[in-house]
């Protein structure tokens, strides 16, 4: 007996048996439940069993090159983005830091916050009454930083951190530490007792209204410090006619952790990046004084000292 196939499909699906290679194929294309087990197509039916579909080897690799070109056009945007995000971070909490410190000058007839330290050797400690209390490279916890007269003003201990500074706290490498920041030595700053700088009174500035040469704007009060000298609570810069010790050197040294920059707050409440045109290098803890290495570094030295108040 012979099978006829398209007219015996089309009777099944109840269509008469009109064009019936036609009827065959759109009925095994479209009829998901009718399969090659009613009837196998004849040589001549334009319908073909379709393969699962696959990628080859070669367009495998291609896929392959392709993320891999995207991936090495994004990543360094999406680095650059990550530390564009940090460093807007950072100047947000120099900006309330220095907000606390001029709330505290009107609280006190224009009384700069004191800074003000212990030194041990070659290690600093701020101790009370100061702005920050503790050590930046020892402390496991934010219960120092609680201590500080500018605490009451922002209960944020997250402020006192550069958001960019994964330093850990020494000999706790899973602590990250709990404070970045130093306050300008001169600006109210003493070290076991003593104002800053040492022996010219003239220098060391206790109120707001000393700040004249330069003026408030100009004036830096908030730094990053570079990491091997974030202990204590001061920043100093070596001026000759201010330390005549040290002269025209490195006393404390500036932050990199910014592209080679370092954010800074200012008396007038602004702060901004400065950028650095050279890397400096220097371990824990870090030597009284470091000799200016070249032009490109005098010239970094040389924004700091005419950033610092006469």
């Amino acid at each position: 007996m012979n099978f006829d196939h398209e007219t015996h499909l089309g009777r099944k699906l109840g269509v008469l048996p009109f064009a019936p290679t036609l009827i065959c194929c759109y009925a095994l294309e479209q009829q998901t439940s009718i399969n090659l087990m009613i009837a196998p197509p004849h040589p001549g039916c334009s319908f073909r069993q379709r393969r699962p579909a696959a990628f080859t080897l070669i367009e495998l690799l291609v896929v392959i090159a392709i993320i891999a070109i995207l991936a090495a056009l994004l990543l360094p945007a999406l680095a650059k983005a990550k530390t564009t995000a940090q460093g807007a971070a950072c100047l947000s909490n120099l900006r309330q830091l220095q907000l606390c410190w001029r709330l505290y000058v009107d609280d006190h007839n224009g009384l700069m916050p004191p800074s003000n330290d212990v030194i041990s050797g070659l290690m600093f400690r701020g101790v009370e009454p100061s702005w920050a209390v503790g050590d930046g490279v020892h402390d496991l916890t934010t219960s120092n930083l609680m201590r500080g007269v500018l605490y009451p003003y922002n209960k944020s201990v997250g402020i006192y951190r550069c958001p960019a500074d994964k330093n850990t706290v020494a000999n706790h490498p899973e602590i990250l530490r709990t404070r970045t920041y130093q306050l300008g030595a001169t600006l109210n700053g003493y070290a076991n007792g003593v104002p800053m700088p040492s022996g010219l009174s003239q220098y060391h500035k206790t109120k707001e209204s000393q700040l004249l040469t330069p003026p408030p704007v100009q004036v830096f009060t908030f730094i990053d410090p570079h990491p091997a000298c974030a202990d204590g609570s001061l920043f100093g810069v070596a001026i000759a006619e201010l330390d005549p010790v040290g002269g025209n050197q490195w006393s404390s040294m500036p932050g990199e952790q910014h592209n080679q920059g370092a954010n800074l707050a200012f008396a007038d409440g602004h702060a901004q990046r400065f950028a650095w045109r050279w890397s400096r290098k220097v371990s824990y803890p870090p030597p009284p004084y470091t000799p200016i290495a070249n032009a490109a570094d005098r010239s970094d030295w040389q924004r700091l000292a005419d950033a610092t108040p006469r």
